[in-house]
């Protein structure tokens, strides 16, 4: 929390009568979160009070509960102060779905989060009015991989983004029409907790976290990111499990948003290391660069290959990420 923020913090805390007791741990974003109590309760502060855009967090309330309305479990919201940036929440604990994998059975939760997918795609989200996800950063920041990843590999390489541009639009437009619905946008295993006294596989046994966010697009998009995670290896039999069933048009929309899903993110790492210091999410990017390399083997990526073997942009090499953070700090 910034010290500008500070004095509103501290004027929410005490009109609503709750009490900061620790941080909670974050990610990437802006927000951040503390466990506060009160109330006779305890439950989550979230801070979005230095966040760009304010209006994630009008989007978040009425996503909640349109989540809840659907029969799914968003978090309950107890107290608000959404143009300053705070909400008071429901607290889900802390057994995410990440940490769940250690203690429960893997294929049963992934069968759960699959489901909890499934269940979303049926809703009816038009009253959403949600963004576009062609339109979103999350699509158009695929660019990041050419504007960061690219030139580590080959100097230059930058000046490749309008090919790289042209070769996805080659790709997409090869395709079949992709099912559309809500997208949750950030479905990934730290943004599902595994909630106290529910059963697997019950719907309810997940509490979805972090949808501000959220999109109306392709499908397949947060089954990708929830089976292909820049933070973890996930088995290949619960892999194939969890995309059995799924028709062809499906999967290969999986293949290519799943792909542009790595794309983005091993240049946002890169991004946050280089402009930001931000070095802790560079273990992750050999990881993303083996997704990748993966997935350049199937069929319908194979414009993609072609382009990235003639600009000399390989995702099979190491690469000598020491330096990024570094640089940062001393600039």
């Amino acid at each position: 929390m910034s010290e500008d923020n500070q004095p509103a913090f501290a004027a929410f805390l005490k009109q609503t009568g709750w009490r900061c007791e620790a941080p909670v741990s974050c990610d990437v974003s802006p927000r951040r979160y503390y466990r506060v109590s009160g109330k006779g309760a305890q439950a989550i502060l979230m801070d979005a009070s230095a966040a760009e855009d304010r209006c994630e967090i009008f989007d978040f309330i009425r996503i909640a509960s349109w989540l809840n309305d659907t029969g799914l479990k968003a978090p309950e919201i107890f107290d608000a102060a959404p143009e300053d940036g705070f909400l008071i929440l429901e607290d889900f604990g802390d057994i995410s779905f990440g940490a769940a994998l250690a203690t429960e059975n893997p294929a049963l939760l992934y069968e759960t989060a699959r489901s909890v997918l499934a269940h979303m795609a049926r809703q009816d989200s038009v009253s959403l009015a949600l963004p576009d996800f062609f339109e979103s950063a999350i699509y158009k920041k695929r660019d990041q991989f050419i504007e960061w990843y690219a030139p580590l590999v080959r100097p230059g390489a930058q000046n490749a983004l309008d090919g790289y541009r042209a070769v996805w639009t080659e790709i997409e437009s090869a395709l079949p029409p992709c099912p559309q619905g809500f997208v949750h946008g950030d479905y990934h295993a730290e943004n599902l907790m595994r909630l106290p006294g529910a059963l697997l596989p019950d719907l309810k046994s997940l509490g979805l976290l972090d949808f501000q966010s959220a999109l109306y697009g392709p499908l397949p998009y947060d089954l990708g990111n929830l089976l292909e995670d820049a933070r973890r290896d996930i088995p290949c039999d619960l892999r194939e499990e969890a995309l059995s069933g799924y028709d062809e048009p499906f999967l290969l929309w999986y293949r290519v948003l799943t792909t542009q899903f790595h794309c983005r993110v091993a240049g946002l790492f890169i991004k946050l290391a280089a402009e930001q210091g931000r070095s802790e999410y560079l273990i992750h990017v050999p990881r993303l660069q083996r997704y990748i390399a993966e997935a350049l083997e199937t069929p319908v990526l194979e414009p993609l290959k072609r382009f990235l073997t003639q600009e000399g942009i390989h995702t099979d090499v190491p690469l000598d990420l020491s330096g990024l953070a570094l640089a940062a700090k001393e600039a």
